[in-house]
This record gives C-alpha cells, sequence and structure tokens, in this order.
C-alpha cells in the first residue's frame, strides 16, 4: 500500500486559529500603543512570527483594524440579537437591554481606541479610515437598531415620523456625556450599576418622547 503524500501547507482550520490570534495580539497592540504608535512588527513578535508571515494574513496594520472592527460589529450585533429578538419582551424592557449592550460596548477600551482614531485620522484630513469605520463598524449596528424601532413602530407602542432623529434620540439620551468623557481621557468607563442605571434612565425618557399614549397601545408590548 502506497503511502500518503503529506499536504503542503497549513489546514485551513489552523489558519482560522493563527487569524484569531492575531487578530487578539493587534487588539492588544492597539490597546497598549494607540493606532498611530502600534506596528504590525510588534503584533508579529507577540504570535511568534514574521512580518512576511503576518501580511500573508493581513497586508497591512489597517486591514488588522478593519478586521477588528468588523469583527467587533459582528460580536455587537449577535449580542443585540440576542437581547432583544424577543417577540413576548416588552419595549421598555427590549429597550433596556439593548441599552446595556450597547453601552457597555461603547465605554470598552477598544471601542474608545476605535473612535480616537477615527477622529484623529478626520482631523488630519484622511477621511479614508473614518469612512470605513462608518462602513463597517456604525452602519450595521444602527441599522439593526432602527430595525428594532420601527417594529415597535409597526405594533403601535412606538410613535415616531423622522427614523433618523428617533435613532439619534435613543443614542443621545444613553452615551450622554460618559463617551465625549472616554474619549477626552477625563473619565472612567461605568461599572455595572451605573450602565443599568444609566439604560434604565434613558429608556424612561425616550418613551416619554417617543411612547404611544396608555390609550393607543392597551394591549401590545
Amino acid at each position: 500500500m502506497s503511502e500518503k503524500k503529506p499536504q503542503r501547507g497549513r489546514p485551513r482550520d489552523d489558519r482560522s486559529v493563527r487569524k484569531a490570534e492575531i487578530l487578539e495580539a493587534a487588539m492588544n497592540e492597539f490597546l497598549a500603543s494607540g493606532y498611530h504608535k502600534a506596528t504590525s512588527l510588534a503584533v508579529a513578535k507577540a504570535c511568534g512570527m514574521s512580518k512576511a508571515t503576518l501580511y500573508s494574513y493581513f497586508p497591512s496594520k489597517e486591514d488588522l483594524f478593519i478586521a477588528l472592527i468588523e469583527k467587533r460589529t459582528v460580536a455587537m450585533n449577535s449580542r443585540l440579537a440576542e437581547d432583544t429578538e424577543n417577540p413576548d419582551l416588552a419595549i421598555e424592557d427590549a429597550l433596556t437591554t439593548l441599552g446595556r449592550s450597547v453601552l457597555k460596548i461603547l465605554t470598552s477600551d477598544i471601542s474608545v481606541t476605535f473612535n480616537r482614531t477615527a477622529i484623529s485620522t478626520a482631523a488630519s484630513q484622511d477621511l479614508g479610515f473614518s469612512e470605513v469605520y462608518e462602513k463597517v463598524g456604525r452602519l450595521p449596528t444602527t441599522a439593526r437598531v432602527e430595525a428594532m424601532l420601527e417594529a415597535a413602530r409597526q405594533r403601535g407602542v412606538l410613535v415616531f415620523e423622522n427614523m433618523a432623529d428617533a435613532t439619534h434620540d435613543l443614542y443621545g439620551l444613553l452615551v450622554g456625556e460618559v463617551h465625549i468623557h472616554l474619549l477626552l481621557g477625563v473619565g472612567e468607563a461605568p461599572g455595572e450599576k451605573q450602565i443599568n442605571d444609566g439604560a434604565a434612565r434613558a429608556v424612561r425618557q425616550f418613551m416619554r418622547l417617543y411612547g404611544s399614549p396608555p390609550s393607543a397601545n392597551h394591549g401590545l408590548r
């Protein structure tokens, strides 16, 4: 019986594991050094590989950062789906759960790093990164939130004419000055109790603005 020839290259699943290790190392590097000071060489060393090998996975530091944004967005949308896609959940409870998830994610170290990078590159008239961040980071999540608000409007438990205004007000009430303070480095990320209290308070205010009158939504959820 002839022996099987050994396969060349890494198995596909091994490559996926390696890619995940690179992204983990890249996230740590960006958190420690910031986007501008972070280097692909540092990421490669953390993974025990050469820059050439790293570039076979991600051709540039920009590609690494974009991949992290996409990964973060997928994780955020998955969490939002798990937390809010329950047809039996009252809109106030769904929005409060949504609010807690949004606050936890937006006030995390990596999200603050993403936003600082977008701001700093835009300030230097380099809009390429900001446009990518908008496309692969913010817009997919906003679309999911808008779908949730639209479903509530169709059920008659929310009343608004302009989706952009409603979404803007929801995010504004949720995030407030917390995000600004974190971006400026003059505040600390909120703890669990602060997040829970902040989400509940924001939803109460949002429902005062957009909740339908009790007589109109009696029996609706």
